[in-house]
């Protein structure tokens, strides 16, 4: 796996990347991303995941992941093919974003289809559609729900493609600025990994 080198911390973007580190490896991180179906919350964080110069030491001394500098690739103007490629990521995420918050609305909209249901019907019989206040199911409303969807892009949070899949700038094996001795806390993460306890930001 990969680790996004940002203000000399291991950042994951990849979210099987992030449970093998939580399950094989008890390495925890922090979540500090925004979901896009809820917004920015302090009590709700997502990808990416940051982890301590402790943990992505430890995850760089043991072979479990290498790290990924793209200093260089940011401060260099992108080619066309470059340029071409973050426009297709781009609508793709925007694409994504739209079919999550429409599949949340169905969802809500499932958990209470019962009172939605009966407020459609209510309203139809006063108008004296009696036909189609009976003929009226879940399954309409559902129907009507999905057909009337709109996403505007004007409101979708924007997502930084950084998970680093291919084409990769340069990896590193360590960013120690301190010599080649070992940090104490690192000896501490390695027994703790040893003895199969859970290694986090604490």
């Amino acid at each position: 796996m990969f680790l996004t080198l940002l203000n000399g911390r291991g950042f994951v973007f990849n979210v099987d990347d992030y449970m093998e580190l939580r399950s094989k490896h008890r390495i925890m991180g922090a979540p500090v991303g925004t979901a896009n179906t809820k917004g920015w919350s302090p009590n709700q964080s997502t990808l990416p995941v940051e982890l301590s110069k402790f943990e992505t030491q430890l995850a760089l001394d043991e072979n479990i992941a290498k790290l990924v500098d793209k200093s260089q690739a940011l401060t260099t103007p992108p080619t066309v093919e470059k340029l071409k490629e973050y426009k297709t990521d781009f609508e793709s995420q925007l694409v994504c974003q739209k079919e999550a918050l429409k599949t949340e609305k169905l969802r809500e909209t499932e958990r209470y289809i019962e009172r939605i249901l009966m407020g459609k019907r209510k309203k139809l019989l006063k108008q004296g559609k009696d036909e189609m206040a009976n003929a009226l199911t879940s399954q309409d409303v559902l129907k009507e729900v999905s057909d009337n969807f709109k996403f505007d892009r004007q409101n979708a949070l924007v997502e930084v493609p950084c998970e680093h899949l291919k084409n990769h700038c340069s990896c590193k094996n360590s960013f120690r600025t301190c010599g080649e001795h070992k940090f104490p806390k690192i000896s501490n993460f390695q027994r703790s990994l040893e003895t199969g306890k859970v290694c986090d930001l604490g």
